[in-house]
């Protein structure tokens, strides 16, 4: 699973073919989006629910100093529908005190609509 959001996070901001980073056309980037990749399951909150960071090193842009950046998503299911949420943040995650308020919040609102 870990080389699989690893392969997802590289391709996520791959830059066409057509397109070079400028935008102008020329050959594509071959280098990877993102280095020191980590992947780590985070407590949730609901049940039947997922929690998981993403986390690397953004190397789309050569210049100094390379930004963490995060990526949480959460999930659950409430009846017939499948609830998401997704975070990205740079430098620090988003305070697991907000998400976890966030996906309490959307749980709630999802049993009380009966989706």
């Amino acid at each position: 699973m870990r080389r699989c959001i690893e392969r997802e996070m590289d391709s996520s901001r791959s830059v066409d073919e057509s397109e070079g980073r400028s935008g102008e056309r020329g050959r594509p980037t071959r280098e990877p989006t993102y280095k020191h990749i980590e992947v780590a399951a985070l407590p949730t909150v609901v049940p039947r629910s997922y929690g998981l960071r993403a986390g690397g090193d953004d190397s789309l842009f050569p210049f100094p100093p390379k930004r963490r950046e995060y990526r949480d998503s959460f999930g659950f299911v409430s009846g017939r529908a499948l609830v998401v949420l997704y975070t990205l943040s740079e430098r620090h995650p988003i305070a697991p005190a907000r998400e976890r308020r966030v996906v309490s919040l959307l749980y709630s609102r999802a049993k009380a609509h009966k989706l």
